[in-house]
């Protein structure tokens, strides 16, 4: 009886591994959705540019606060807001509400910050605006 046991036990334990093993890759899968991910630039509520286009000439620095409004990250300074355009390569944190920069830095919703670059009323070559951001504010090119 007890070599029937054995022999019972042995059958079953490439079961176990394959179960253990399916398992573990279950929960990788489901741990990887966890982490904060960047979403899709035509979804971002980010205005970005391509930074093969001439930025030269903007090095004012500013002082402001990002806010949310209405689908567009914008940028309060103390007398005016603006529409802050990120240079290519600039991602939307949705589950934390933050820009990732390509520098690896990071602008949460709320945070006073320092940006670097310089204002325009309206904007040339490629840029990507997202569809909630007011038209009739003015843009701020941002410069890493």
């Amino acid at each position: 009886m007890n070599g029937q046991v054995r022999q019972s036990q042995s059958r079953r334990w490439p079961l176990r591994m394959a179960g253990a093993a399916l398992g573990i890759a279950v929960m990788i899968v489901f741990a990887g959705g966890c982490s904060p991910t960047a979403t899709d630039i035509s979804m971002s509520p980010i205005a970005i540019y391509d930074t093969g286009a001439n930025s030269e000439g903007f090095g004012a620095l500013t002082r402001g606060a990002l806010q949310l409004q209405g689908g567009c990250v914008v940028y309060q300074t103390d007398s005016e807001t603006l529409v802050p355009v990120y240079p290519d390569g600039t991602e939307w944190d949705a589950d934390g509400e933050r820009v990732l920069l390509a520098d690896g830095s990071m602008h949460a919703i709320g945070d006073e910050i320092e940006l670097a670059g310089g204002q325009v009323a309206s904007l040339s070559g490629s840029t990507s605006i997202p569809a909630g951001c007011p038209s009739d504010l003015e843009y701020y090119i941002v410069v890493p």
